[in-house]
């Protein structure tokens, strides 16, 4: 597209403005580093279009900062009377995060507040706009430069061109240190030579009776072209590269030979096939016939951008993961509604008619499906993360061991289910059905993944997640102590392009008609859900284990809130029921009224503040939905709380939980349920708060 186009240009524009400067700093005819260093702050300035600036060295060692440069309009502007020169790290404001963090600094507004800052002493250079970075050398902050008060505000283009103009710089620095202390003593430059960490080497061009470079022969190479190349001394000083190397391609020896003929310097990053390493790679004419390289083992950076990469597509894959979530998690609020109308009549109807016949039999059927509609729901809100939930503290151990005949009879007789538990694992906080939907999820896909006979071992554990050796676990997992669940089989495994899909919404491996592609989906959804980690490791023909990480639980939780027993249960209590769905609301009170309650009904809340105001002393239950137009059911409970004291409450809705949070009603010692509901978790959950 032309945006992209006109993108890349300007990004194509911006990189060789700073080549160009990289080329005229190196090329700047200096006598000494510190004017060396003037021209390259004034080139920082220049590139990243800013008024002024500066270069701190910075000694890790003692935490302390000396000042090389300040530019010339710093000195014009700045009227601080004795001005510092030296800053203990402790002692800096906001521009000393740059080391204290090890990342750069921008600010694009230096007026508004901000705790880090310590004040700027009477006569200071006004700021509007603010960079700063730290220059690395190895592993250690060396310097920092600094730009300020460009007209429109930096960003990371700037951020980015700064520090690949100063990575440059400081590379040319410690080559300009090398020569200076060459001037001042043979011995100080042997010294350096052997000491530097760059690679470097000294050649003789050599060329044909034409003027034409054929071939260059080594004669000095410093330890750390040996560790680098893998090719000592005193095998190739005195020999060509020819002789060395007979593979390498002649485009780098007519590069070098254009170095020796122009005394134009050249960089550019070089992979050696011969070595399997990648090298940044500087060239100079340093005599007549004769050229230095000096160059920079940059194969772990490369990998390392390699991962940034892979992380910038798991970002994009998790975003549109989440808009899937959001999409599942709208379209199960309808179904549920839809849903409840559908289940809560079928149960009043099929009490009235004769238990075999045709019509008991269609109005089963109607049940069955609207159940694995439910069901299905279900798995789209665990999946979207936003599944009501009740968390409880939970012993592991004992919930696993109580569902082991149930998994049993899931996998088959001729799957063998080996149970090892951890000996004193800690509890964890979580909804006992999330867990029983994990455990009974992972089973069967373990079991679909053996052929004929095999094993399914599920074991727990105590860990600590710093020490997990998993590269398919999220960098977003924190570390610290957590209890593991490892389902791990004997089935056929998977392959890489399998596993990189595996958690991917309706992306299933089974037959047409075998599976939704939820069932992994939604173990993800209710892990995360839960601040947990997954770790998943398989092999074709190996066999897969998943391994997931719950938090410990250390300190004390919430007093655990009763689970109502699905049962029909009576009662003769009045009760308020507000519903703005009339289906739900008519539905709901025929299901009340049969089992014995006294059923006060309103559509909106201003019907139920009347209905409350009508009959106080009656009223023992309000049944209420979330989202309602006028006033939410959190606000409508207090409201009539004042007009009933001691009113219980007990809320329903089918909207997703991030609606619920959002209107407060999973508080603690809050009751919910959550549509659609049966007929007698209904009124199992209605005596459960009445008698609570």
């Amino acid at each position: 597209s032309i945006s992209r186009r006109t993108s890349a240009e300007a990004r194509l524009v911006t990189q060789n403005r700073r080549q160009r400067m990289i080329i005229d700093i190196l090329q700047f005819p200096s006598g000494n580093l510190q004017s060396f260093l003037d021209h390259a702050l004034n080139k920082a300035i220049e590139l990243t279009e800013s008024r002024i600036g500066y270069i701190y060295f910075y000694d890790e060692d003692t935490r302390e900062f000396t000042l090389n440069t300040w530019s010339r309009d710093v000195m014009k502007e700045c009227a601080v009377a004795n001005p510092q020169t030296k800053y203990e790290l402790d002692r800096t404001g906001i521009w000393g995060d740059a080391v204290r963090q090890r990342r750069s600094i921008l600010i694009n507004d230096f007026s508004a507040p901000d705790p880090l800052k310590k004040g700027i002493p009477e006569g200071h250079v006004r700021l509007e706009r603010f960079l700063t970075i730290p220059v690395f050398q190895q592993e250690r902050i060396v310097a920092v430069i600094g730009v300020a008060n460009k007209q429109a505000d930096y960003d990371e283009t700037d951020e980015l061109q700064l520090t690949l103009l100063m990575d440059a710089v400081w590379k040319s620095v410690e080559v300009f240190r090398g020569r200076d202390a060459l001037v001042r003593s043979d011995d100080q430059f042997r010294n350096l030579f052997v000491e530097m960490l760059d690679g470097f080497a000294l050649h003789e061009m050599i060329f044909d009776e034409q003027g034409h470079p054929v071939d260059y022969r080594f004669l000095a190479v410093n330890p750390a072209f040996e560790r680098m190349t893998g090719l000592s001394a005193g095998r190739i000083i005195g020999r060509t590269v020819l002789e060395v190397m007979p593979s390498i391609e002649p485009h780098w020896i007519e590069t070098y030979g254009k170095v020796v003929q122009t005394g134009e310097p050249v960089f550019f990053e070089n992979f050696a096939a011969e070595l399997g390493r990648t090298f940044e790679v500087k060239a100079y004419r340093c005599a007549p016939g004769q050229f230095t390289t000096i160059f920079v083992d940059v194969t772990e950076s490369r990998r390392v951008s390699l991962e940034q990469e892979t992380l910038r597509e798991q970002l994009a894959q998790s975003r549109k993961m989440e808009s899937i979530g959001r999409l599942a998690g709208g379209v199960a609020h309808d179904f549920n509604n839809m849903l409840n109308i559908i289940l809560s009549n079928a149960e009043l109807v099929i009490d009235d008619v004769p238990l075999f016949g045709q019509v008991h039999e269609a109005i089963s059927e109607i049940q069955k499906a609207a159940r694995r509609s439910a069901a299905l729901t279900a798995q789209l809100l665990a999946f979207a993360r936003k599944q009501p939930v009740v968390p409880r503290k939970l012993d592991l151990n004992a919930r696993v061991e109580g569902m082991l005949k149930m998994l049993g009879r899931l996998i088959g007789e001729d799957i063998e289910l080996v149970w090892q538990p951890g000996a004193g694992i800690g509890t964890i906080l979580m909804d006992p059905s999330q867990l029983d939907q994990v455990l009974a999820n992972l089973c069967v896909n373990s079991r679909d993944a053996i052929e004929g006979g095999g094993r399914i071992t599920i074991e727990t554990a105590d860990v600590d997640l710093a020490g997990v050796d998993c590269a398919s676990m999220s960098d977003t997992a924190v570390p610290g102590p957590y209890v593991m669940l490892k389902v791990s089989d004997t089935g056929q495994g998977m392959d890489e392009e399998t596993r990189s899909r595996l958690f991917e919404p309706f992306f299933t491996t089974k037959a047409l008609g075998k599976g939704t592609g939820l069932g992994l989906a939604t173990i993800h959804g209710i892990v995360s859900q839960n601040n947990g980690s997954i770790c998943v490791r398989s092999e074709v023909g190996e066999g897969t284990t998943f391994r997931i990480f719950l938090p410990r639980q250390i300190e004390p939780t919430a007093a655990v809130v009763p689970e109502a027993a699905h049962t029909d249960a009576f009662g003769s209590e009045t009760i308020l029921l507000v519903e703005d769905e009339p289906e739900i609301l008519h539905v709901a009170r025929r299901i009340l009224e049969r089992h014995g309650y006294r059923v006060l009904i309103a559509s909106t809340p201003a019907e139920a503040i009347r209905q409350a105001t009508g009959h106080a002393a009656e009223i023992r239950l309000l049944v209420s939905d979330v989202i309602m137009p006028e006033m939410n059911g959190r606000d409508l409970a207090g409201r009539l709380g004042a007009l009933i004291p001691g009113l219980k409450c007990l809320f329903m809705s089918g909207y997703t939980a991030d609606y619920i949070a959002h209107h407060g009603v999973l508080d603690e010692g809050v009751h919910f349920i959550q549509k659609p509901f049966t007929k007698k978790a209904f009124t199992a959950m209605v005596r459960l708060v009445l008698d609570s």
